[in-house]
């Protein structure tokens, strides 16, 4: 059996000409377990102020389950 954690962080400006700069913040989440030949695999991400726009922001989940024969 095995499990690994992770987690994530980036935050980066943005400078653009004419307009108040933006921060742009990334964060994920990653978590993995392996019994055997089963694993099961999990991914949350999240972004603001994507793209340099405030005020907007996204997210994805992921879950995965896997076997090997």
């Amino acid at each position: 059996d095995n499990l690994s954690v992770g987690y994530q962080r980036l935050s980066t400006e943005y400078n653009r000409v004419g307009l108040n700069d933006t921060d742009v913040t990334f964060n994920g989440l990653s978590a993995a377990y392996s019994m055997g030949n089963i694993g099961i695999k999990f991914v949350a991400n999240d972004v603001t102020n994507h793209g340099g726009t405030q005020g907007t922001s996204d997210e994805a989940k992921e879950l995965s389950i896997s076997f090997a024969f």
